[in-house]
C-alpha cells in the first residue's frame, strides 16, 4: 500500500505494486492521472506500507522522484509512470502476540495477469 499526502492534507492509501532494487530505494507504480500521482508530484513524501507472509510488516518512508515520461502502455491500456522513494525510514511493525498474514487477490480478468507482468519488468528494470 502507498500513503501518500492528498491536496486535503490528509493521507491518501492506494494499493501499488511496489519493488526495491537497492536497500537505500524503493519503486512504485502509479496509474497516469491518478490521485496518487498527482500527490506525489506535489507532496514527494510518501511511505509503503508492506504485509508479506511470515509475519513480514515494514512501514518505509522516503522521497518521492517521479518519472518524468510514462513507462509505456499496458497490455489493458493502461499508462503508468514509475516513481522511486529515496529511504529515509524502515519501521518493523510486527507486533510479538499478532500473526499477520498477507492481502491475497486474484484478478477477475484473465488479461490483468499481463498487465502485472508487465508492471513487474518495470519495477524490476535496471537503473
Amino acid at each position: 500500500m502507498l500513503l501518500t499526502i492528498g491536496a486535503d492534507g490528509w493521507p491518501h492509501a492506494a494499493f501499488t505494486w511496489i519493488g526495491a532494487p537497492a536497500p537505500t530505494r524503493v519503486r512504485v507504480i502509479a496509474d497516469e492521472g491518478s490521485t496518487t500521482l498527482n500527490n506525489l508530484q506535489a507532496h514527494t513524501t510518501a511511505a509503503a506500507q508492506v504485509i508479506g507472509p511470515d509475519d513480514l510488516l515494514y512501514l518505509i518512508k522516503g522521497t518521492a522522484r517521479v518519472q518524468t515520461e510514462t513507462q509505456g502502455t499496458m497490455p489493458a491500456g493502461l499508462k503508468v509512470v514509475l516513481a522511486e522513494l529515496a529511504v529515509d525510514d524502515v519501521r518493523d511493525q510486527r507486533w510479538a502476540a499478532v500473526a499477520v498474514t498477507p492481502l491475497a487477490y486474484r484478478w477477475k480478468d484473465a488479461h490483468m495477469v499481463e498487465v502485472e507482468r508487465a508492471v513487474l519488468r518495470i519495477l524490476t528494470a535496471p537503473g
